[in-house]
Formats: C-alpha cells, sequence, structure tokens
C-alpha cells in the first residue's frame, strides 16, 4: 500500500519499468463535471504523475455539486484493459463510492456504457487501497470515473492523482502480459496479438495445437487439425491408441496396404492400390483390364488373371516351373521332343515348337487321337513312307513309331533322324573314330560308315571293323605262306622258318612239285632207256636162240607166245582240290599239300593253335 511517496512511485515505477504493460491514457484528452481551482485540472491525472501525498498535483472537483466525473478519452479502442487508480493519500475520506464506466462513444451521460467496478468500503476511506488495480472488460475507448457519494459533508467529491490505462506491449498478451505472440501454434504466424487474448487470426491452429491462442497441445489419443485426429482410427500397420500429437506419424512399419499419408489415413487415389498406393490398378494383368480398383488390394474381377500370372491382383509371375492359366500349368508335364523344367510363363511353348509323337499345341499337352491314312505326327504333316524302317510300310500309327526298328544309320521312334555326327550303323551305336580305315576322318556316312579310301592291313568289312583272322594278312587278309609261325599281318613275311617243301620270303613257293617234276621226267627218260635196251637184250637172245636151235619159230598166225610181264607203274600226285567248305574267298585253305597224309603237318598245328588264341 502506497503511505508514502516512495511506495507509490515504487509501485508505478514497476508497472511501467517491466515492459508488459503500456499506459495508453497518458496525455491523452480529460473532461471534468467541475473544477476546485485552476490548479487542480483534470489533466492532472494524465500527466504521469503519480505522487499522490499532498493535493498539488491531482485532479479535483468542486464542492457542494451533487455528483462529480472525470472522463479520458483513449483515442483508440482498447479490449479488457488494465485500469490503475492512485489515490490521494493524504486525506483519504473521498474513496468510497467511486465508480468506473467504460463505454464506446463520448456521451454527456457520465453512467453510459459498462460499469467495470466500484469501490466500497469506509466512509472515512481508511480501509481502501491507496491503488486501484483492475480490469475493465470488453471493448472499449472512453473511461469515466463517476461519484454521487458525500463522504464528508462537503457533498460528492473527486481527488485522485493520476488514471492509468494499461494494454499489452506489442507482442505480449495475456491476463499479466506474460504470454508471447511468436510462442503461439498459429496456421498463420504473426509477432503480435490481441494483447488480452493472444487469439490467432483467420485459419486457426497448427495440427497438434488448440485452443483461442493455440497454446494447449492436443489431449492424449488426439492429434492434427484441431485436434480432431483421433490416434485409434490411423490405418498404420503397427496399430496404437497414442500417437504424435501433431502428425499422428505412424511408426517405422508405415500404412496398411490402401492407406497413405504420414498418419495413414488417406485413402490411395482414384487408379492406385496396395502399399503406400504404389500400384497403379492398369498395370494388373487381369482377364478384365480396368483403370479403376479396389484401394487395398486391387483384387480383378472374378474371371481372374491372364495366363502366365496369378495373385489376387494378378501381378506376380507364374513360379518357376509353372504356366499358363492360374499358373497350373507343370513345364515338366509337357510332352516336347527337348524336355526342359523351365518354360515360358505364359503358354509354356516347346522349344521350336516341335513336340513328341502323338502331341500337338503349343505346350504339347493335347494328345493326337488320329490321323489320315498314310500320316502321322503333330497335325498329321508327317508321311508314313518317308520314314526309314526296317521294314517299310506306308501305313502307322499316330506316333509313326517304326515297330521293328530303325534301318541302319537312323534313329528316332519315326526313324526320320540320321545318326548324330560321328555315329553309325544300327542304333547309331557305331563310332566313326573306331574304324580303321587308311584314313581315319571323324565323321562318316551315317547309314554303313563305309571307309572311302579302303581298309589299313589286317582288317576288312565296308567300315573296317573286321579284324583278319589269324593266318591272313594284308589288306584282303591274304592266307599266310607255310611259316612255322604266324606271319606279319602286314606284308605276310614269315619271321620264322619255311616248313618243308617250301621257300620265300612268305613261305609260299612250293619246291615239292619242282622235285616231283625231275622225278617223274627222269622216270620217264630212264623207263624208255630201259625199254630200248631191253628190247635190244630181248631181240639178240632171241637171235640167238634162234641159231642154236633153242627157239622154234611160230607163224603169225599161231597163238602169241604167253608171257608173264609185270608192267611199270609211276604213281601220279592228283591234282590240287578245295578243301571242302572253305569257300570263304577271303581265305586259302592251307592243307593243299598235305592232304595225303594221314596226319597234320607241323605248320597246320601252328595255326590252329595261333587261332584257337586269338579268337576275333
Amino acid at each position: 500500500m502506497a503511505v508514502c511517496n516512495g511506495v507509490v512511485i515504487l509501485l508505478a515505477s514497476f508497472t511501467l519499468v517491466t515492459g508488459t504493460r503500456t499506459n495508453v491514457a497518458e496525455g491523452k484528452p480529460v473532461w471534468m463535471s467541475s473544477h476546485f481551482d485552476g490548479n487542480h485540472l483534470a489533466s492532472r491525472a494524465v500527466d504521469g504523475v503519480t505522487s499522490a501525498n499532498d493535493d498539488g498535483s491531482i485532479a479535483h472537483t468542486a464542492i457542494g455539486q451533487s455528483s462529480a466525473w472525470w472522463k479520458v478519452d483513449l483515442q483508440t479502442l482498447v479490449q479488457s484493459a488494465q485500469v490503475i487508480l492512485y489515490f490521494r493519500t493524504d486525506y483519504k475520506k473521498r474513496r468510497n463510492g467511486v465508480h468506473l464506466y467504460t463505454s464506446w462513444t463520448n456521451s454527456s451521460d457520465p453512467k453510459e456504457g459498462n460499469l467495470c467496478h466500484t469501490v466500497t468500503g469506509r466512509p472515512d476511506g481508511t480501509n481502501i487501497d491507496d491503488v486501484l488495480n483492475v480490469t475493465c472488460p470488453g471493448t472499449w475507448r472512453y473511461l469515466t470515473v463517476y461519484t454521487d457519494t458525500d463522504n464528508d459533508g462537503y457533498g460528492p467529491i473527486l481527488d485522485f492523482a493520476e488514471v492509468q490505462v494499461g494494454i499489452c506491449t506489442a507482442g505480449m498478451y495475456g491476463p499479466d502480459c506474460t504470454r508471447n505472440c511468436s510462442s503461439r501454434h498459429c496456421k498463420v504466424f504473426s509477432s503480435t496479438c490481441d494483447h488480452i487474448t493472444g487469439t490467432c487470426p483467420a485459419g486457426g491452429c497448427q495440427d497438434g495445437w488448440m485452443g483461442v491462442d493455440c497454446t494447449i497441445a492436443c489431449g492424449s489419443g488426439t492429434y492434427g487439425a484441431n485436434c480432431a485426429g483421433n490416434c485409434s482410427s490411423r490405418h498404420c500397420k503397427m496399430s496404437s491408441t497414442a500417437c504424435n500429437h501433431i502428425s499422428g506419424a505412424c511408426s517405422g512399419d508405415g500404412c496398411q496396404a490402401g492407406y497413405k499419408g504420414t498418419d495413414c489415413t488417406t485413402v490411395c487415389a482414384y487408379g492406385t492400390y496396395g502399399a503406400n498406393c504404389a500400384e497403379n490398378c492398369s498395370s494388373r494383368h487381369c482377364k478384365t483390364s480396368s483403370t479403376a480398383c479396389g484401394h487395398i488390394r486391387g483384387a480383378c474381377s472374378d474371371d481372374g488373371c491372364v495366363d502366365g500370372w496369378m495373385g489376387i491382383d494378378c501381378t506376380r509371375v507364374c513360379a518357376s516351373g509353372t504356366y499358363g492359366a492360374n499358373c497350373t500349368g507343370n513345364c515338366s508335364s509337357r510332352h516336347c521332343k527337348m524336355s526342359s523344367t523351365s518354360c515360358d510363363h505364359i503358354r509354356g511353348a516347346c522349344p521350336n515348337g516341335e513336340c513328341e509323337d502323338g502331341w500337338m499345341g503349343t505346350d504339347c499337352t493335347t494328345a493326337l487321337l488320329n490321323c489320315p491314312g498314310g500320316r502321322y505326327g503333330p497335325g498329321c504333316k508327317e508321311v508314313c513312307s518317308s520314314r526309314n524302317c526296317k521294314t517299310p510300310s506306308p501305313m502307322c500309327d499316330v506316333t509313326g513309331a517304326c515297330t521293328d526298328g530303325c534301318r541302319e544309320g537312323w534313329q528316332n521312334a519315326d526313324c526320320r533322324i540320321p545318326c548324330p555326327g560321328g555315329t553309325y550303323g544300327s542304333n547309331c551305336s557305331k563310332s566313326c573314330d573306331s574304324r580303321q580305315c587308311k584314313t581315319a576322318p571323324t565323321t562318316c556316312y551315317h547309314e554303313s560308315g563305309t571307309c572311302p579310301t579302303g581298309c589299313r592291313e589286317g582288317w576288312i568289312g565296308v567300315d573296317c571293323t573286321q579284324r583278319c583272322k589269324p593266318g591272313t594278312y594284308g589288306p584282303d587278309c591274304s592266307r599266310c605262306g607255310y611259316c612255322d609261325v604266324t606271319c606279319n599281318v602286314e606284308d605276310g613275311r614269315c619271321p620264322g622258318e619255311c616248313l618243308d617243301g617250301f621257300t620265300g620270303d612268305r613261305c609260299d613257293v612250293d619246291v615239292r612239285d619242282s622235285v616231283v617234276k625231275i622225278g617223274v621226267i627222269g622216270g620217264a627218260i630212264g623207263m624208255a632207256i630201259g625199254m630200248v635196251v631191253m628190247l635190244l637184250l630181248v631181240v639178240g637172245l632171241i637171235m640167238c636162240l634162234l641159231k642154236r636151235g633153242r627157239l622154234k619159230w611160230i607163224s603169225s598166225n599161231g597163238p602169241e607166245p604167253k608171257e608173264g610181264r609185270k608192267k611199270g607203274y609211276i604213281e601220279e600226285i592228283p591234282a590240287h582240290t578245295p578243301t571242302p567248305g572253305s569257300e570263304n574267298p577271303d581265305y586259302t585253305e592251307l592243307n593243299d599239300v598235305s592232304r595225303e597224309r594221314e596226319e597234320k603237318s607241323p605248320y597246320d598245328v601252328i595255326q590252329n593253335q595261333e587261332y584257337e588264341n586269338n579268337i576275333i
């Protein structure tokens, strides 16, 4: 309470020095109902001097009046402004019954407007504070101090030192002007505001805040604009009843499919769907295409997906090894000529479009039932007579399979595929590399494997795969000579000794023919000489006997004299005849010379043993 000069000045200084309020009444136009004298004018109450220990600096109305009033024009509208009235401290009897009125207009009626406050207390004023501090609500411009109370017998009189009307300084607001306009959470930022309420301008509060001045955070479980968002109503993958009061942001797991936004409450835009609304309805592989779809799953209509795709939204390619409608086709179950566990996920097409016999279709899963006579295969395009069966036939079943197998050099069920390079013969089982040709190409004619330049020594046959039998040599498997061991297979030379009666490098010169011929000729000559000699002896003997009379002559008509004479005989060597059972022209019978012997010659024993030990 300001009971002395120092105290009152301290109160006034405190109010102004804090800098939280501005006195808008100081120096403004004032009026008063009457004047005590020329020194106590109405302007004394707005001169900024709050000293009130005497009547030298106060406003004072005349005595003996029926009422008294004092008025100030603030020249600006104020709202709920603070009014401070400094009473005279050396005389307190005129405090009781003082009224404060506020108004928009300057009326001749001092009580026009709103009654803000009435000072009440003892008539002597001893229980009334030296300084009146009240807040006058509403919006007003004029402040009137009024009394019609006579407390001391001199009639209603006003005498006070100073009137201050305080409003918050720019940028501050609130009952104590302690709140800063810049600290509010208005959508439209402003560093100034209503000094009483701090109300945000049009646009309201930022998300997560509420209240007139947007300084109250949203309550638990709410968020966003005007705190209208409900944490439990979001579409987060991880639901929660609590959330950030400003954004309501979902955790790091993000939104459920079909929703987007920080708080996962925004439905996917038209034509999009799924997680983070990243999928496009037009990119699905539905049988019935559409630019619109369910915002959550993007499900295709009841007719499902086009071939090769699966899933509710038909965006997943068939798994490896499957294909076709609903991915039910199995790549391993097709009847392709070239089998594979993987295939085109849409149609399951076979490589080169080739099916096994008896099957047709892009994926070779449609069985062929019948073909017209003489035809077979996929689409019945193949001709039965074009096959290379062992037994040719103009008719066949739908597969074209040869019942008795293929001719040499051909393979597959219908015997239409030549043996692969480097093979030939029956079932393509022979290798061109295994032939004994003079020249050894790695490829050959797929049917016979013929060696065009002939065979190496010691081999025969069209394909030079038959080894010559022991006892033969050369490219034609000629018979070895009469050697005591097997001859050289290349040139027939005898590495050992020739058998008796034979000579030469190959022991093939038969010297026995010369001996026989010489014996025969010599025998013939000797016989002829003997016969001549014998004839001469006989003639001489006869002549001698005739002379001696011991021999009679018998006429020619008589009987022939009988003489027993043993004729001479020379046995001839029979001519060579082929041994029965040796019709093979590639071989020569070994036993020509030894035929007349009952036992086998040493050569025959050698050759037969060699043959038995080297069976091809």
